[in-house]
């Protein structure tokens, strides 16, 4: 499959940007079906505001702080 160059259009800034043959292949090769939304410098932003965001824990309890335990009342 020959692979060309797309000028797509980011979501976040509305600047367009070069998808290459060569980050088309990567994509491809990492699973990806779909072409990105972002510009680089737009997706570099967004995994710097994601990183910030506290995670669950392991759980799934929707538990955000973590280490916080339920205060316990008697009967």
């Amino acid at each position: 499959m020959t692979v060309k160059d797309k000028t797509l259009q980011c979501y976040d800034c509305d600047s367009e940007f070069t998808f290459t043959a060569a980050e088309q292949e990567q994509f491809l090769s990492m699973g990806y079906t779909n072409s990105p939304k972002r510009c680089i410098s737009c997706r570099q932003k967004r995994k710097a505001r994601q990183a910030g965001k506290l995670q669950p824990n392991s759980r799934n309890t929707g538990n955000y702080a973590g280490n916080t335990r339920k205060e316990m009342f008697s009967a």
